[in-house]
């Protein structure tokens, strides 16, 4: 029941609303149709003035045209001809009166010119001879005449005549288009003898109705007065009559009348429709409304509850944003061109301590004598009074305290209607304490000991006292506004030209954040000096600015050349210590080749056992003294980084026996065992640096039997871990030794250092073992420790990275290895010494080798280019001709078996750079002396292949 009563109660209201809307449509009706007929009344009357004045302007202005035209126009009648400022005259007076003017026709005696403009508006000119007329024209008649009949339009100037075909209809019409642009209108000329004429003349198109409209023109025309009103029509077909507007013009001597006219019809149409579509409208919005309400009854009350919940939430946000209004900062404020300000932000009260009403009044403004200001209020003026778009500027004012207080003011323009500057809308920030950090700044930028630049891509900004010092000026105002590169030389000490190479520097400073670099710049004196530059970009107000600081690199340089010569001297030291050490290898390998290689061979020729002791006892001293000398040289090869490393597939276990079985020697023959323990996961083949592995555990093993008097020795290998491509291996060498106290073991590992001062008596040797040892495993990735205690004996773990071997490949490399003879080979030995010379061809004959021997380089380039041999092995230090230059002209024969013949060199000379350079020179490979057996065959077997 209640929910009927609300139902009836509200379709009575949706009928009073129907009702009620419709009496208000009805006058709202009423109200637009006197509106539209009012506006459009005075719409026609603005139009037709608009018109009437744009056009006797025009016209005003071509028969002042054409009276300037006439006063300045000069020819030279006799000769027939136009010079061209007439011709750019006349050319300029057609173009600029293009809408009236066709042609022009100027007489002067019996010369008529002709003037007119084609397409292209290129002025064109006939002159035309009369042979009979009157020369003489009527001075007194000075008047501009014209004649509608034939549109021309004559202007007499002593005796110059100037006519100009006129077509006054295409001018007028042309105007008219440019008004009343609607659809309906009609716009139309009336004159007493030409009647009515025009481009919408034709929309009047009954008789009747044309008759009272034209009588209302006439009546108009006639009394010359501006008529604006209704003409009621007689036929339904006005709707109610026309609404016209009537302007009387002249033009020249002829009276015209311009018509505006619309009917009441076209306009009022849309209203009816209007009225009608918003009567449907009302109707089935207040239906769709109802219908809704009644759906959504519930939900309208939903929303309401929400709504007051939005009312709270609005009103807190309204308080929070008038506390953020209250911590601002900043006031607004708004005056015009002349300074009068009509609106000021409460927050002026917070900054300057006055209220709006106080800031506005001009003696409460009061500014400092800052010369800040002079900038800032001039900025103020232009963006009034001209309309200019400036960044954010100062200004300091004095508070109600009389406390100076800087602004920083951002400004607009304010236009009016017509696009003109009349005012200013400004914000303004108290930036006092930032100001003052600004001024900390300047004073440390001033003050600082170092150079100081800020510069943009226009030249240099600001420098400090310390810049305008190092160049050598008297003031920074020679200074500001140059370039930078200005103050360099045309280049820099790389070569490259210092504008480009600044260019670069900036670049890379904007995209790094910043950039470092050594420069050369010149004084005022042409002068130069080194600094080291850092730059800096800043970004302000969309533009980039470097900012620089030089520190003076003079006296550095000076360091730095005076540690250059320090440095080469020390080279040239390290050079003559290099050249002495390879002498002295050279010069002790020499005569222990002789000893080894001969103490060798006596050995396997078996001799009597109390020979074989002395010639062991004779071989283990010479190679004791190779020992000491290769220690020596890998010192020096380690001290200079020159070391090499190879990494080569070799057989582990075969290596490890190897060294078991000669170290093995020293064991027994102090009652001592030695162990060789290698762990079950430990690869046979790996690869690495075989050699060097031989030399540290050598060391090792050989330290350990030489500093154990009893017990064992033990070698031990372990693998600790792998991964697809490389093994990690730890060697242990345990001893029952003398060991090393606890407070030694740090040093042991240190050039020339032994535990003990009693050592070197004891056992003697250089102290270089462990010391070479420890740079050979760590040069390799490695590590090396030990643990000790005095009277039980030492243990060092050495652990090193190899690759690992496929097992297949490392056995076939040993095979080809492994020669066991030279049978067949036809070998060239090139040695000046003759001990040399016998041990090598003792050895290659034992092997079943043909030896041709050449005691220097130039007997070797003899025989090899009358004998074809399978290898060389070529000496390096020879009389007349040395090892590289032999070496060098055998390959630069030009024949294929010379640039292949395989060149191994033999040399004392153990040095990496002796190495590079036997390789270099074109030889294979090399042989270090005193010769190892073993390695010799191993080495040749690379190269010679037998039948």
């Amino acid at each position: 029941m209640r929910l009927i009563k609300q139902y009836a109660s509200l379709l009575l209201t949706i009928a009073a609303i129907t009702i009620a809307v419709s009496f208000a449509s009805y006058f709202v009706l009423n109200s637009l149709v006197n509106d539209k007929i009012s506006n459009r009344l005075k719409n026609l009357s603005e139009q037709s003035s608009q018109f009437g004045s744009e056009s006797n302007d025009y016209l005003s202005a071509f028969e002042d045209n054409l009276h300037y035209l006439a006063t300045t126009y000069t020819q030279e009648s006799e000769h027939g001809t136009l010079d061209e400022s007439t011709q750019l005259l006349i050319r300029n007076f057609l173009i600029h009166n293009k809408d009236l003017a066709d042609t022009l026709f100027i007489r002067s005696g019996n010369i008529e010119l002709f003037a007119y403009v084609d397409e292209r508006e290129t002025a064109q000119f006939e002159l035309v001879e009369f042979i009979e007329i009157d020369n003489e024209i009527d001075s007194d008649d000075l008047d501009a005449k014209y004649d509608s009949r034939t549109n021309r339009f004559t202007l007499n100037r002593s005796e110059i005549s100037f006519t100009a075909h006129l077509a006054i209809h295409r001018l007028l019409n042309k105007l008219l288009a440019r008004h009343l642009e609607t659809d309906g209108a009609q716009k139309f000329f009336f004159s007493t003898d030409l009647g009515a004429f025009g481009e919408g003349y034709l929309g009047i198109s009954d008789e009747k109705n044309k008759d009272e409209i034209l009588k209302v023109i006439s009546q108009s025309h006639m009394s010359e007065e501006f008529y604006v009103g209704e003409v009621r029509g007689k036929t339904p077909n006005l709707l109610d009559g026309t609404m016209l507007a009537v302007y009387p013009i002249q033009i020249f001597d002829e009276k015209f009348s311009v018509i505006f006219s619309l009917t009441r019809a076209s306009e009022l149409e849309g209203i009816f429709n209007l009225f009608l579509l918003v009567i449907l409208a009302n109707v089935f919005l207040i239906v769709l409304v109802s219908f809704l309400f009644i759906r959504n009854l519930k939900k309208l009350n939903a929303l309401s509850d929400e709504l007051k919940s939005n009312q709270i939430k609005l009103i807190e946000l309204v308080d929070q944003q008038k506390l953020l209004f209250e911590y601002s900062e900043d006031f607004t404020y708004r005056h015009d061109r002349e300074g009068n300000y009509d609106y000021v932000s409460e927050n002026v009260l917070k900054v300057l301590g006055y209220t709006p009403e106080e800031f506005m009044r001009s003696d409460n403004r009061k500014f400092t004598k800052n010369e800040i200001n002079k900038k800032g209020l001039k900025n103020t003026d232009e963006i009034a009074k001209l309309g200019v778009e400036r960044a954010l500027f100062y200004l300091e004012m004095l508070n109600i305290q009389g406390e100076a207080k800087m602004l920083e003011i951002k400004e607009k323009p304010i236009f009016n209607e017509a696009g003109k500057p009349n005012g200013v809308i400004g914000i303004a920030k108290d930036v006092t304490e930032k100001f003052a950090a600004d001024l900390k700044f300047r004073l440390i930028f001033e003050n600082a000991a170092d150079p100081y630049f800020l510069y943009d891509e226009d030249g240099i900004l600001d420098c400090n006292k310390a810049a305008v010092d190092i160049l050598g000026f008297d003031s920074k105002e020679k200074i500001i506004g140059k370039s930078l590169s200005e103050f360099s030389p045309d280049k820099q000490n790389d070569g490259r030209d210092s504008i480009f190479k600044a260019e670069e520097m900036d670049a890379l400073a904007i995209e790094k954040g910043s950039h470092k670099f050594d420069w050369v710049h010149k004084k005022a004196d042409e002068s130069v000096f080194p600094v080291e530059v850092s730059l800096t970009p800043l970004h302000l107000n969309n533009k980039i600015l470097m900012f620089t600081v030089w520190h003076d690199l003079t006296d550095r340089k000076r360091v730095e050349h005076v540690l250059i010569e320090g440095r080469k001297k020390a080279e040239d030291l390290a050079q003559q210590k290099q050249q002495f050490l390879s002498s002295m290898s050279h010069e002790i390998r020499t005569p222990l080749n002789a000893v080894v290689g001969i103490s060798h061979l006596l050995i396997e020729e078996n001799p009597k056992p109390e020979q074989m002791d002395k010639l062991r006892s004779l071989k283990y001293s010479a190679e004791n003294l190779l020992s000491l000398v290769n220690d020596v040289l890998d010192h020096s090869k380690i001290e200079s980084g020159k070391i090499l490393f190879s990494h080569e597939r070799f057989d582990l276990q075969d290596r490890l026996e190897g060294i078991k079985e000669v170290m093995n020697i020293k064991a027994v023959g102090k009652g001592l065992v030695l162990n060789l323990e290698i762990a079950n996961n430990v690869p046979a083949y790996v690869s690495g640096d075989a050699v060097r592995l031989n030399q540290i555990i050598q060391n090792l093993v050989s330290n350990a039997i030489k500093f154990t008097e009893k017990g064992t020795v033990a070698i031990e290998v372990q693998n600790q871990g792998e991964t697809e491509e490389h093994i990690e291996l730890e060697f242990i060498i345990s001893d029952t030794g003398i060991g090393i106290a606890k407070e030694k073991q740090g040093v042991i590992f240190e050039s020339f250092v032994q535990a003990d001062s009693t050592i070197l008596n004891n056992y003697g040797g250089t102290g270089l073992g462990l010391s070479i040892t420890r740079n050979l495993v760590e040069l390799q990735g490695g590590t090396i420790s030990v643990e000790s205690e005095v009277g039980k004996g030492s243990t060092f773990k050495v652990r090193l990275h190899f690759g690992k071997s496929n097992q297949e490949e490392a056995e076939n490399d040993n095979k080809a290895k492994n020669l066991t003879n030279l049978v067949g080979a036809k070998i060239l030995l090139v040695e000046d010494n003759p001990i040399n010379q016998k041990i090598a061809n003792q050895f290659l004959n034992k092997w079943g080798a043909s030896v041709s021997i050449a005691n220097n380089g130039r007997e070797g380039l003899e025989l090899i280019t009358k004998n074809k041999f399978d290898l060389v092995l070529m000496d390096i230090q020879m009389p007349e001709l040395d090892g590289y230059e032999t070496t060098k002209a055998i390959r630069g024969i030009d024949e294929e078996y010379y640039k292949n013949v395989p060149i191994i060199c033999l040399t004392a000379d153990a040095f990496t750079e002796v190495r590079d350079r036997v390789l270099e020179s074109g030889m294979n490979d090399y042989v270090t002396k005193p010769i190892n057996p073993t390695q010799f065959l191993k080495t040749i077997g690379k190269y010679y292949k037998s039948n």
